[in-house]
């Protein structure tokens, strides 16, 4: 026989059905996900209402701009902070290079005198 601990994930808390023993243990594990698959289903139709009601009542509010078909990317999210950093790093550059022109403008200014 194999040790329960074989399969398990130390990310994630994945439980193989046989590892819980008994029918009962099991039972209860698939009620609990019977359960959490009910909230989430009544939280998608609660969510759809308040888009719904939200996208009728407030003209200004473009449908196109939220989409719930599906989740961010962690690569749209990686990307988006590179291209932040990069702009930021571009700003600092200019007012750096500003800077030590006025300076050195400055120092050729007093030195003349």
């Amino acid at each position: 026989m194999h040790s329960p601990d074989f399969f398990k994930n130390p990310t994630t808390p994945y439980i193989e059905a046989f590892s819980l023993n008994t029918i009962s243990n099991q039972v209860k594990m698939l009620t609990s996900l019977d359960e959490k698959s009910n909230d989430i289903s009544k939280n998608l139709v609660l969510y759809g209402n308040i888009y719904m009601d939200i996208s009728t009542n407030f003209p200004m509010y473009n449908k196109e701009d939220v989409e719930f078909t599906e989740f961010p990317k962690i690569k749209d999210a990686v990307n988006q902070d590179i291209n932040e950093m990069i702009y930021q790093q571009n700003n600092t550059y200019i007012i750096g290079m500003f800077t030590v022109t006025t300076i050195l403008i400055l120092t050729f200014v007093v030195l003349q005198k």
